[in-house]
């Protein structure tokens, strides 16, 4: 949809813009703030060999990471902004479009990308 973002660390806030226009700001602290309460104090990132032995699955654990403090400017690095739109799928509305609002988005996530959202790596493992 061209909108992109940019961070300005002195103000502590996150521009929203599409064709170089400020559509509006998010405030760092804000974003942490919703981060922290989608994951919590952090996550525990673990890597296993996995195998099927007569339709039960094991797991062999190689390593796990205790990862904290989501770094904003990494944050935006691996995701998108963007209008999240859906449609009604029952009742008298069905069919008709509505506004989900928007959203970030983490698009690039795989396992060596994922502690790059975070400033604390700590391996327990």
């Amino acid at each position: 949809m061209g909108f992109h973002c940019k961070i300005d660390k002195k103000k502590g806030r996150l521009t929203i813009l599409k064709n170089n226009v400020t559509l509006g700001y998010y405030g760092l602290d804000f974003l942490r703030q919703k981060a922290a309460k989608k994951i919590g104090n952090g996550l525990i990132l673990v890597f296993a060999d996995c195998k099927k032995i007569r339709k039960r699955e094991y797991f062999h654990f190689k390593e796990a990471w205790i990862l904290k403090d989501i770094d904003p400017t990494k944050f935006l690095k691996l995701s998108k902004y963007d209008i999240r739109l859906g449609a009604y799928h029952r009742g008298n509305k069905a069919g008709q479009p509505h506004d989900h609002g928007s959203a970030f988005r983490l698009t690039r996530l795989t396992e060596k990308t994922i502690p790059l959202l975070f400033k604390t790596h700590k391996r327990i493992l």
